[in-house]
């Protein structure tokens, strides 16, 4: 047990990090790869409103930790909806209509596209839900 800043906490590390069943054998290369990373990467810099976030210090933390500097990543002014969570559901989402489209019509559409409004002819009937009201459901809406 550990304090910081007063209160008390445990670390209680995964005693299985890797799953035995066939996500850990099939499909991690393709959902983990550095690849990947770089075209969700590309991808999201690409939208109306992109900024990367502000790395912010957390020297009090760091000093009762007894570490050399601890910093925090702050997602309050992702895209309006404050979390990280803003850029899964709505690249989820954006995914998902760009293969609908090129299924349709043959062409796979930027994310521009699609937030403009231009394609609404061909996904109108698509509906999309998310069952939660938070962050990463209104990043769905």
């Amino acid at each position: 047990m550990s304090k910081i800043l007063g209160g008390s906490f445990h670390l209680l590390p995964n005693p299985k990090p890797v799953r035995p069943d066939r996500y850990a054998e099939n499909g991690r290369t393709e959902i983990l790869s550095l690849d990947a990373l770089a075209r969700v990467r590309a991808e999201i810099a690409s939208w109306p409103g992109y900024r990367p976030t502000a790395l912010r210090r957390l020297d009090g933390l760091a000093s009762a930790a007894g570490v050399g500097s601890i910093l925090y990543k702050d997602e309050g002014s992702r895209f309006g909806l404050g979390s990280f969570k803003a850029l899964g559901g709505a690249y989820a989402v954006a995914s998902f209509l760009q293969g609908e489209v090129a299924a349709r019509t043959g062409t796979r559409p930027g994310t521009a596209m699609l937030a403009g409004g231009n394609l609404r002819a061909v996904t109108s009937d698509i509906t999309v839900t998310c069952a939660t009201d938070g962050n990463n459901g209104r990043s769905v809406a």
